[in-house]
């Protein structure tokens, strides 16, 4: 499986309620265990970390217009990092 197609999957799954903020924050952070050589997909892998704890903090999602707002940041990152994955062949 390439990068972008398990970047789509986590979104997919944190969708669909199959995966939890926490869940995503560890997929994500395994991800960038792997070498993955581009630098704009590790910092948006980085970001998208960061959305994923915000997430499942409430204090910490409200400073950013709540849960919801937050949650559509995080599939933002996840969206855009898939892309740039998949244009670089990974």
């Amino acid at each position: 499986m390439t990068t972008a197609d398990r970047l789509d999957q986590i979104a997919q799954q944190l969708t669909k309620g199959r995966l939890s903020y926490e869940g995503v924050a560890r997929e994500l952070r395994e991800l960038l265990k792997v070498a993955l050589n581009d630098a704009n997909i590790r910092s948006l892998l980085r970001t998208a970390i960061v959305w994923a704890d915000a997430a499942a903090n409430y204090e910490k999602s409200e400073r950013y217009g709540g849960e919801a707002q937050v949650r559509e940041f995080l599939l933002g990152d996840l969206k855009v990092a898939a892309a740039m994955a998949r244009r670089a062949g990974k």
